[in-house]
């Protein structure tokens, strides 16, 4: 891809200091355990209690896959 895409900028590096606190939806299991899986069931779901996580690093600093994603994306 590096014939198409010369450069990624991101508007931050950590999802701890994210400005998309309090968007995501927070999805939970019967037994009231967050659902991490979008495609598996859930009992329950709060609207806008979430924090988006767009960023390559978490909120520990540690990789993401999107981080691999973009640095070795064959």
């Amino acid at each position: 891809m590096s014939d198409k895409i010369s450069n990624v900028t991101f508007w931050g590096i950590a999802d701890n200091h994210t400005w998309l606190d309090s968007r995501a939806d927070v999805y939970y299991d019967a037994n009231g355990n967050v659902v991490v899986d979008p495609n598996a069931p859930y009992a329950k779901v709060e609207k806008g209690k979430g924090k988006d996580a767009p960023f390559v690093f978490g909120p520990d600093y540690k990789v993401k896959p999107a981080y691999w994603a973009i640095i070795d994306h064959k």
